[in-house]
Order: C-alpha cells, then structure tokens, then sequence
C-alpha cells in the first residue's frame, strides 16, 4: 500500500490564537513536528491565494506524480468549492468542519489536498475558538491515517479591516531552509516532493 499524504490548509489559522483556545492537539503537533511561518505577500482574497497555492490557470496545474492519485476536498477557488465535498463559502462551519473531515476519511488517493475555509471570516475570538476546537477534535484521528502531512494556514488571523500575512506550517517533514518563510507558491512542491 502506497505511503498516504495529506495537505490540509486551514484559511486563516493563526499562531496568535494558541493560547487563547483549547485546541491540545494542535499544540501538541505544533511541539512535536516541525514548524515554521507561512509568507503571504497577497492574503486578501481567499480565491487568489488558493489559485495560486494550486497553480490554477483555468486547470490545476498540479505535478504529474500527484496529479493522477489526488484527492481534491473544499479547495476555494470557485463559489461552491471544488472537490470530492463542496462548500459555499458562508457554509455553517459545523457542517463545513465535519464534511471536510468525512471526506478526507473517506479518500483512498495517495495525496489529498483539503481546505476549511471557517476561519475566513472576521470576528471576535468566541467563534473562532469554538470553529479552533471543533477542527482539533477532529485533527488527531485523521492525522494518524496518514504518513506525512502539512497542516498550513496561507495567512493569519482574519479581521475586520486587515488579514495578518504570516500563516502556521506544522509538518512531518522540516520545511527546505529552517532559517526562511515558506512562501505559499513553494507549498505545493514541498507537499508533492514528500
């Protein structure tokens, strides 16, 4: 059976909301795996960002040794999303989360490539600490199903009139140069070289 990786970018996950939520198993990822900081010099727009994390020019212009055993869930480039579960991008997030997992569950490609999207939105850190749990209730089962992963946010915390530019990168595999920011056009060929 061939090695299973995942990819799963979570849109605005942010380092600043560590302490602020319960969500242990993130934590304990973030202590135990290797880990670094996600530039984005355009984090504004949700759809451009994953156009260009998937090298979408009309078509995905994905790697040839992916592109054939690939699981594609959620991904924000169109309203509805594309893939295996589509959301509308207003979603409740308890569906959203749910589904995105479900699927991701379900899949049996050798790489899967998964967004939530919940996180977009602007807002106090009630409901985003409610949205933080439910997905970290979530994380460890699935995290166990595969051999490699790269759990990323492209951008930070999302707020009324700004989007913090640094994402989180938590992996099982050392990002290529400890010492810089992953730019999230180098994402999909650190996940495809994996």
């Amino acid at each position: 059976m061939a090695a299973l990786k995942l990819l799963l970018g979570i849109n605005g996950l942010s380092y600043g909301y560590f302490m602020r939520c319960n969500i242990p198993v993130i934590v304990n990822l973030f202590n135990t795996h290797p880990r670094g900081v996600v530039y984005n010099d355009d984090c504004h727009n949700m759809q451009n960002v994953w156009k260009r994390i998937m090298h979408y020019n009309n078509n995905f212009e994905l790697p040839g040794k992916i592109k054939d055993n690939l699981s594609i869930i959620n991904i924000p480039v169109n309203i509805p999303t594309v893939g295996i579960y589509s959301s509308s991008i207003n979603t409740d997030y308890t569906n959203e989360v749910r589904s995105v997992f479900d699927a991701i569950k379900n899949t049996d490609s050798e790489y899967t490539i998964a967004s939530i999207n919940s996180l977009n939105i602007p807002g106090g850190a009630d409901i985003k600490c409610n949205i933080y749990s439910l997905i970290d209730n979530y994380l460890y089962e699935i995290i166990n199903s595969f051999n490699d992963f790269i759990i990323f946010s492209p951008y930070g915390d999302v707020k009324p009139n700004d989007v913090e530019p640094y994402g989180v990168y938590i992996s099982t595999r050392p990002r290529p140069n400890p010492h810089k920011t992953i730019k999230i056009d180098e994402i999909l060929e650190i996940f495809s070289n994996m």
